[in-house]
């Protein structure tokens, strides 16, 4: 827990509130050997936070151009597709994820943006962040405020 993970994430819907956590543990799904899913009993525990940023539409070819919204993750523990699996359990799959009902796409709407911890030998506070000339298209790094 000591180097803090930020992740921006695409969905197909206009998300009404300005941010949320998501506390719910994730176990592996029983039908394939790869996903995951969240449970009530079992799994380890998991917490997520999301947060709003901004509206944006997604063009897919041949169709008219749906209201998407754009989204912070912070993963609070560290669980395999955790981001992933807690999106799609408020409703929110990730535009691009063919494993877990996103909107298909030619890529994975969910890109590691940033992450923030101590040099281990000098102590130096580190914060790393993609740069917006090597954003995805999907990202108008003007609007992100991060």
């Amino acid at each position: 827990r000591r180097v803090q993970k930020f992740y921006l994430l695409e969905v197909a819907q206009r998300v009404a509130w300005p941010g949320r956590t998501v506390d719910a543990s994730i176990a592996r799904d029983g039908t394939h050997p790869v996903l995951r899913k969240t449970v009530n009993e079992g799994g380890k525990k998991a917490s997520t936070t999301f947060e709003s940023l901004y509206f944006s539409e997604f063009k897919a070819a041949g169709a008219k151009p749906l209201e998407t919204s754009i989204l912070l993750a912070r993963p609070l523990s560290g669980r395999t597709h955790q981001i992933r699996v807690h999106a799609q359990s408020i409703g929110l799959p990730i535009i691009g994820d063919n494993f877990y009902g996103g909107l298909a796409a030619d890529c994975l709407h969910l890109l590691s943006y940033r992450l923030c911890f101590q040099h281990p030998l000098s102590r130096q506070e580190l914060d790393i962040r993609v740069p917006p000339e090597l954003l995805p298209g999907w990202l108008d790094p003007a609007r992100l405020s991060i």
